[in-house]
């Protein structure tokens, strides 16, 4: 039965499958509205595979683990299950367009580190998924806008907006535009970032592990400030797997789409104004050449901007 309490798929997978195909989708949400937990380690790859059999490649979207009791602590037999068999999954409730509801789901991503279970299932076409981007949903603070789509990125969400593009407030269409900021996303290593500093779940710097350039390694960096006032943060290179204080890398702020300063060794300080994030690229640096910008500064709107691969294998 689906959410909606229509006759849902359960029992029909290769034919709804083939329907599918037949009508053209791109993409497929399969909900876990009253179907049974126990078995969607069964089901969900179920499905997956009647979809592999059309022959079309089609986005196909598992509401695993959301609806299991104890998702939270009990995801990681789970999750080996729906990465080779999900593009992408839900880890946590449905996203609303408040500070509270980004925190929360902020929250459940911050549980993660560079060998935590959520972070060894991401990879090249199969994503943890944080839920709808809401950026331009209303007239609410570009800050919070513009923390979602940084942060998104950085857990290597897909970028699937939920808004009226035809009534975007001033500002918001900017921030979805950031093609610095998208490539973070698209990165073809698909890697999930983490924290690496945390002082309670409002202050956090974190870090998300980029293909290099050429030989030298990248990483995006975001300082998240959900307090009410402004606070400095501090990104302790030591911390960055492979560098040390030691470490010569440049600096890009991927929103303002301006280099900072020249080359920097040591620790990396930023004042982050109260309930707002700044996003860097941290480009390890060489002995002569200039670490070049990702992107441009902005892209054409699409419908769908999320992390690639499209099809199951």
């Amino acid at each position: 039965m689906t959410c909606a309490q229509y006759p849902g798929s359960e029992g029909h997978f290769d034919i709804d499958a083939q329907t599918f195909a037949e009508w053209g989708v791109d993409s497929i949400k399969v909900d876990g509205c009253y179907a049974d937990y126990k078995t969607f380690d069964v089901t969900y790859p179920a499905f997956g595979r009647a979809l592999n059999k059309t022959g079309r490649p089609m986005l196909y979207e598992c509401s695993a683990p959301l609806f299991t009791p104890g998702h939270l602590v009990n995801s990681s037999k789970l999750l080996t299950v729906l990465a080779p068999n999900c593009n992408y999954w839900r880890m946590f409730d449905d996203i609303k367009d408040n500070w509270g509801s980004l925190r929360r789901t902020v929250d459940i991503f911050a549980t993660s580190g560079p060998d935590s279970f959520m972070v060894r299932a991401s990879g090249p076409g199969h994503f943890n998924d944080a839920d709808m981007i809401l950026v331009g949903m209303s007239d609410d603070s570009i800050p919070r806008y513009q923390a979602q789509m940084a942060l998104w990125s950085i857990f290597s969400s897909p970028l699937l907006m939920s808004n009226d593009l035809y009534n975007m407030p001033p500002g918001t269409k900017e921030i979805l535009q950031n093609k610095e900021i998208i490539a973070v996303s698209q990165d073809p290593l698909g890697k999930m970032g983490y924290p690496i500093y945390t002082n309670t779940s409002q202050v956090r710097v974190w870090i998300k592990e980029l293909s290099p350039n050429g030989c030298k390694a990248r990483w995006a960096v975001v300082l998240q400030n959900f307090l009410t006032v402004d606070t400095i943060l501090k990104v302790d290179p030591s911390k960055i797997p492979g560098w040390n204080l030691h470490t010569r890398f440049r600096i890009r702020n991927l929103f303002a789409h301006t280099d900072v300063g020249r080359v920097h060794c040591g620790s990396f300080e930023s004042s982050v104004a109260p309930e707002s994030v700044q996003m860097f690229l941290f480009t390890e640096a060489g002995l002569a050449s200039q670490a070049k910008p990702i992107g441009g500064e902005s892209v054409p709107l699409s419908l769908t901007n999320g992390p690639s691969s499209l099809f199951l294998t």
